[in-house]
């Protein structure tokens, strides 16, 4: 598959996020601090029962406030991905940034190294011990034989009492057995 540019999600919390006066209650804004990089992308097979875990989207962080994940969510992926659930694994993790573990919950990564991504706190403090950033540990149940293409991954997220909303623009294709997964993958990848 061709080379896909990591997505790096960097926070660039800076004064314009203190100044806001946005109230935690309300609807979240769209984007804010949140830097959702470029696009990327990677397919599996479309092979019902099986679970893995995406790991290929990370959170850089630079500033000095802590960021809060509220929620995490897949956008698209029908009929064939069903999305199982959300985890951060910080910097002390084992491994650095993987794009996929077989199963889910993952498995290989430091178990003190992972909480559920909704209520965690990141800290600019700890995101680069041993210069890893935070990841994305992002749980999938292939569902159908059939072509399923995640779109994106909403995030919502909190910085200094003002809630943000942002989608990242990583493609996962589930792709049927019966067609080539390079060339699958490579069109869902074009075509979103």
């Amino acid at each position: 598959m061709r080379a896909r540019i990591a997505a790096a999600l960097v926070l660039m919390i800076g004064p314009t996020a203190a100044c806001s006066s946005h109230h935690a209650d309300a609807a979240p804004i769209s984007g804010g601090p949140l830097d959702v990089g470029g696009k990327q992308g990677w397919a599996v097979p479309a092979i019902p029962g099986k679970k893995f875990t995406d790991g290929s989207n990370i959170l850089d962080i630079s500033g000095d406030r802590p960021f809060t994940v509220l929620a995490v969510e897949s956008v698209g992926g029908s009929p064939s991905l069903r999305f199982l659930g959300a985890e951060v694994a910080s910097p002390h993790r084992r491994y650095t940034t993987t794009t996929s573990f077989k199963g889910w919950p993952p498995s290989g990564v430091h178990a003190k190294a992972i909480d559920d991504a909704a209520g965690h706190v990141i800290t600019p403090q700890t995101a680069n011990w041993h210069g890893q950033p935070f990841e994305l540990l992002l749980g999938y149940k292939v569902v159908s034989p059939e072509l399923g293409v995640r779109t994106g991954i909403r995030v919502t997220y909190r910085v200094s009492g003002t809630t943000y909303q942002a989608v990242l623009h990583s493609i996962l294709s589930a792709c049927p057995t019966s067609q080539d997964l390079e060339a699958c993958g490579d069109a869902a990848f074009d075509e979103n």
